[in-house]
């Protein structure tokens, strides 16, 4: 199987601010999950179209040259419109693809969203590494996507809820996020002023999962749970 995981343009959310350069930052969501499809020995590659300035045109090119079995495209509430134009590109270019959307407006909206888009095929609720790597495990040997937990799936003209995954309980078990699958030297617009330094470039981490405060205009307490997750 050969798996192609995006990110359209738009990114993650908009800057309203002019702080954030004009790649955005490393989507380490996706490589996050690309590391454990590698660590599986699957085919793995990464298409940050924002970063990229790809258009549709060039998506759609970039998937014809691939030819994935399975597509995962994440986005937020924030840019879901842009993903959901992602996914039709996606569709157009690749009829027979298996194409998933992740991240948190799909968690939260999974019903409606698969409800509006025909050209989706599933989405992965909450916490994606291991939905993704058994739903692409599944696929490969005909089994029955019923057993993965996390999973909201279309069959036969009925959407499919399955059961929640659990949150990850040690996050030392995943793999560091795969970055060599991102053209990283797009991402070094972001720089901060380091005293006697002038400005040098940074880029993320990601230290820990969850929080439990619970604000009403963020989603993470949902996405992530209540109960703070680090690694070591």
């Amino acid at each position: 199987m050969k798996v192609l995981l995006c990110l359209p343009a738009g990114g993650f959310l908009a800057d309203k601010d002019g702080l954030m350069p004009p790649s955005g930052l490393a989507p380490l969501g996706l490589a996050c999950m690309g590391a454990v499809l590698e660590q599986k020995g699957i085919d793995v590659e990464i298409l940050d179209a924002h970063a990229g300035g790809c258009s549709l045109r060039e998506v759609k090119e970039r998937l014809g040259r691939v030819i994935p079995d399975v597509v995962g495209v994440t986005f937020t509430t924030e840019t879901r419109f842009q993903g959901f134009r992602f996914i039709k590109a996606a569709r157009r270019a690749l009829p027979r693809a298996w194409i998933m959307a992740g991240g948190p407006h799909v968690t939260f909206a999974a019903q409606d969203t698969l409800e509006r888009l025909d050209d989706l095929d599933a989405v992965c609720r909450g916490e994606g590494e291991y939905t993704l790597l058994e739903t692409v495990q599944s696929l490969e040997r005909g089994g029955s996507l019923e057993d993965v937990s996390g999973l909201s799936f279309r069959r036969n003209g009925r959407i499919i809820h399955n059961p929640p995954r659990p949150f990850i309980e040690d996050l030392d078990t995943l793999p560091l996020p795969a970055r060599h699958l991102l053209d990283m030297k797009r991402y070094d617009g972001f720089k901060v002023d380091v005293p006697g330094r002038g400005k040098i470039s940074f880029t993320n981490i990601m230290t820990s999962r969850g929080c439990p405060v619970g604000c009403c205009f963020c989603s993470t307490s949902a996405m992530w749970g209540k109960r703070f997750r680090g690694r070591s």
